[in-house]
């Protein structure tokens, strides 16, 4: 298991390579934080696009005041829409400054035996470490779990044990997959042994997730690279019964159709799957389970 760097701070990232982010809607937002005396930093994916130099597609917060505490502060500022979504129960509260700036912001994920480490604690319970760098808006870069070394050999891992992450969510399934198959070079370098062995352990668990999450998900592993290598990985880990499909998948069909969707260069997530089935029963069982149509 990683143990945390003691001392987090790993670099200061010029202004410059940031300021972008701050648009009108960003500043009213770090300004009402700072009114009310509440830390706001920016936290995951877009820390990690930043350092890999790619413009960040969504720009998510942490903090550490708590739900009640944000929607009291929002609901001062008749300028800020808080939206109904789901997520508030996990600790995240969602702002639209302006049609055009939504963001999330979630509470740290503590406990009172980590008060004097709560930073530590929320990026102990993040999925991988590429996820689980902070940025301030002075430009350090808090990286408690050498996420910065595993983004630099592009290696996605979990942080601490697996098999404690992956039943925090079970959907963290599918995303180990599709961030691997994002970063990995070759399908050679798709799996570590500890990561593949926590997850056919935790595979039952597939079951307590809605199927549009499951779908969502699958769906850009099959779009993006190795979708064939990592759906065939999905199957041997054991996913057939949690996904609605058969027992024994069509994997031979499912190898010629993918190939088929590479030569013509169009990738139909959906023509894929039917691929895999077997039946008519087949193809109700898993349209019941995802909530999709053919």
């Amino acid at each position: 298991m990683i143990q945390p760097r003691e001392n987090p701070i790993i670099m200061k990232l010029n202004k410059s390579m940031f300021e972008y982010l701050r648009k009108p809607g960003f500043n009213r937002l770090v300004n009402i934080f700072d009114q009310y005396n509440f830390k706001l930093i920016i936290a995951g994916g877009a820390v990690r696009d930043l350092l890999l130099k790619l413009k960040p597609e969504d720009v998510d917060f942490a903090t550490d005041a708590t739900v009640d505490e944000m929607k009291a502060m929002f609901s001062r500022n008749e300028w800020i829409e808080l939206l109904e979504r789901r997520g508030e129960e996990h600790g995240t509260v969602t702002a639209k400054m302006n049609p055009s700036e939504i963001y999330a912001i979630t509470t740290l994920k503590i406990n009172n035996a980590f008060k004097d480490n709560k930073w530590k604690m929320d990026a102990s319970r993040r999925d991988f470490t590429i996820n689980s760098m902070f940025l301030d808006l002075e430009g350090n870069v808090y990286d408690y779990f050498n996420g910065y070394k595993d983004l630099k050999k592009k290696k996605v891992v979990f942080v601490g044990e697996p098999i404690d992450r992956i039943r925090e969510d079970y959907l963290r399934i599918f995303r180990y997959f599709r961030f691997q198959g994002s970063f990995a070079e070759h399908p050679n370098y798709l799996y570590n042994n500890e990561a593949i062995s926590a997850i056919k352990e935790t595979i039952s668990g597939l079951s307590l997730i809605h199927g549009s999450r499951i779908w969502s998900e699958w769906k850009k592993i099959l779009m993006g690279k190795y979708g064939c290598e990592l759906t065939l990985k999905l199957i041997e880990c054991g996913i057939a019964p949690y996904c609605g499909l058969p027992d024994h998948p069509n994997t031979e069909e499912f190898k010629i159709a993918y190939r088929d969707s590479i030569s013509r260069g169009e990738i139909e997530p959906l023509e894929l799957i039917y691929s895999l089935l077997r039946t008519q029963s087949d193809v109700s069982s898993i349209q019941k389970r995802l909530h999709i149509s053919f």
